[in-house]
């Protein structure tokens, strides 16, 4: 964005991987990325420090954790073994 286009600054702007995206950019250049605007914050995987968060933050990772046990069955399946519901899929016409 600054060799190639020129900008001195800029915003970033993303959804699903694109939200990683974004966060990558302004983490790395936070001088030239003014704002960022996502649609994915992610989920909580295990790996965090609760004891950082604050306390929205750990509400907010609460309130994910609850959702994805009782109503994100389908996430893992379609993330662990894809071909699971094709196989159902296929034979129903």
């Amino acid at each position: 964005m600054t060799e190639v286009l020129g900008y001195q600054t800029f915003f970033a702007a993303g959804g699903d991987i694109g939200s990683t995206i974004s966060k990558s950019l302004a983490n790395q250049f936070p001088s030239q990325v003014s704002a960022i605007h996502i649609t994915d914050v992610g989920y909580p995987n295990g790996q965090e420090d609760w004891s950082t968060m604050s306390a929205p933050e750990q509400e907010f990772g609460g309130f994910i954790q609850q959702w994805f046990f009782t109503e994100g069955a389908f996430n893992l399946l379609q993330t662990t073994k894809p071909q699971t519901l094709g196989y159902g899929l296929n034979d129903s016409l």
